[in-house]
Order: structure tokens, then C-alpha cells, then sequence
């Protein structure tokens, strides 16, 4: 078992620069004790990871890219583990999600963080068409927050980007009223909580019980400009 990629033989240390950096390579069919790109610390090493594919990985402990760090090109590919935490707080550029094996993805910030991004991280954002793709993902769970959602690729038969304010002021009460919009208040009332404004979601389950009423609730909040994809 291998314990954090800092420790994969590919994974170069830079003393002078105090940085890590992991290039130009495939990971595949390994086992971590943990995934974990955090700088933490200004006086801890920084992190690049660049033109890397993680394939059929599985990981025991934590999955988290929490900042700052700079990923370039970077897949993931099947990760076998519950979820990944993700702060907005790094330089993402075309990083992908992809494949089955996750249970949640959560891409928002942590408590102590807040959505105040650096204007040099906005600065690289800009410089790129996509910061995340989870178009050819699979995972029941995910929230992507934080992150311009133009810059977000997703699969829109999984997932749908919603607006809180779009939202609020939609007059519920002229719909049928079967059509409760209670995950969509809920989502709604976790924004307002957060101060975020927009979001990734995942659309209804087919599996759901309440499969077509919630896909009715879709087709109106399309229709009103709420969800978009």
C-alpha cells in the first residue's frame, strides 16, 4: 500500500522551491492509504500535479484536494472510496472525475475558508475553458459550489447547475401542487446558509418513488431558467 502520492518513485521534490510535483504519468490499479493534495501552511511544500491520470485506484482513509494546490490536466478514474472533498481554494485546470467507485463528491469550502477566492487563483481560472468535468461521472452524491459553473462540464441526464436567487423568486404557488419543490427548497436554504449563490446538483433518481412528480419539478424549473445544464 502506497501512503499519499507525495511518495509515488514519480513524485519529484524540489528543496529549493519546496514543492512537490507529479508529471506526465499514468496511476493505475494501486492502493492509498489516502489521496491528499493540502499545502496547508504557506511554509509547507506547494503542489503541482500536472498531465496525470489516477485509473482504478482505490484509497482507505481520505480523499480530499484541499489547497492550495495546482492541478493541470489530472483524471480520476474510478477511485474506489466514499467521497472527495474538494476546496475551491486551488488552481484547477480540464480536472476530471470520471467512471464509478465515488459515493459523494463535494466541491465547496470548508467552514474557515469561505468563498473569498484569492484573485490570483481567479486570475488562472480565467485562463481556461473548464476548471472541473464530471460529464462522464457516476456518483449518487454531488455538490459543486464555489467555482464559476460555466467553467464546469456535466453530464446533463446526472446533473443540473441551479440558481438560489432564480429560485426564490419563482412564485411556487402557481404550479401544481403535487409539485412540493422540497429538495429544491433545501438545496435553496443551503446556499443561503453558505452565502453561495449557484450549484451543481444531481437531478432526480429514476429509482425514486417520486420519480415523475420530481421530473415534472425539473421541467418547470428548466423551463423558468432555475436549472440549466
Amino acid at each position: 500500500m502506497i501512503t499519499n502520492w507525495t511518495d509515488l518513485p514519480q513524485t519529484q521534490f524540489d528543496e529549493q522551491e519546496n514543492m512537490f510535483t507529479l508529471e506526465n504519468c499514468v496511476i493505475q490499479n494501486e492502493e492509498f492509504d489516502e489521496l491528499v493534495f493540502v499545502r496547508g501552511k504557506s511554509s509547507h511544500p506547494s503542489m503541482t500535479v500536472r498531465n496525470v491520470v489516477f485509473r482504478n485506484i482505490k484509497v482507505d482513509r481520505l480523499f480530499w484536494i484541499m489547497g492550495i494546490c495546482k492541478l493541470e490536466n489530472v483524471v480520476f478514474e474510478n477511485i474506489r472510496h466514499l467521497e472527495v472533498e474538494i476546496s475551491p481554494h486551488n488552481v484547477f485546470k480540464n480536472v476530471v472525475f470520471k467512471g464509478k467507485g465515488l459515493k459523494r463528491l463535494l466541491l465547496r469550502p470548508q467552514l474557515d475558508q469561505g468563498f473569498q477566492i484569492d484573485d490570483w487563483i481567479k486570475a488562472e481560472w480565467e485562463k481556461t475553458d473548464v476548471l472541473v468535468d464530471i460529464s462522464e461521472l457516476e456518483c449518487p452524491e454531488v455538490e459543486v459550489r464555489g467555482i464559476p459553473l460555466d467553467k464546469v462540464r456535466v453530464n446533463p441526464e446526472l446533473y443540473c447547475k441551479f440558481d438560489g436567487e432564480a429560485f426564490a423568486n419563482l412564485d411556487l404557488s402557481a404550479y401544481p401542487p403535487e409539485c412540493d419543490f422540497d429538495d429544491w427548497k433545501m438545496v435553496s436554504r443551503s446556499l443561503v446558509r453558505t452565502g453561495a449563490l449557484q450549484e451543481v446538483v444531481c437531478l432526480p433518481n429514476k429509482k425514486s418513488k417520486y420519480y415523475d412528480i420530481e421530473m415534472e419539478e425539473v421541467a418547470i424549473l428548466r423551463e423558468a431558467g432555475v436549472i440549466w445544464s
